[in-house]
């Protein structure tokens, strides 16, 4: 995830995912750090559907400016999941291996140019 970076200011923010828009689990927290340009966050592979990007803070102003934001995804693993009847339904659903990006839950607006 790219934040705009123009300037000197700093963000914070964490992320959640779902598979359903229902159940929704942390996967990186970056509130208590002081984030500028690219941001790379690696979690535990898990079925994801859904990205919810809440940003809580931005030392210039009350907007959270997300530039860029790419999800590669990858075949859903039988073996790491727990329930088979939830495996079966996943595997059947072909969504259930790459990420909706228009679901992003993210400020996408057009920024002014550096």
């Amino acid at each position: 995830m790219l934040l705009w970076d123009c300037d000197n200011r700093e963000y914070s923010f964490y992320i959640e995912v779902s598979y359903n828009q229902k159940d929704w689990v942390l996967v990186a927290d970056k509130r208590n750090e002081s984030c500028r340009c690219w941001q790379n966050m690696v979690f535990e592979p898990r079925i994801v559907s859904f990205i919810k990007i809440i940003g809580t803070r931005n030392t210039a102003n009350e907007v959270f400016h997300v530039v860029h934001f790419e999800c590669p995804s990858s075949k859903v693993d039988t073996e790491s999941t727990t329930s088979s009847q939830t495996t079966n339904e996943l595997l059947n659903d072909e969504s259930a291996t790459r990420i909706d990006l228009l679901k992003v839950n993210a400020n996408l607006s057009s920024l002014p140019a550096c």
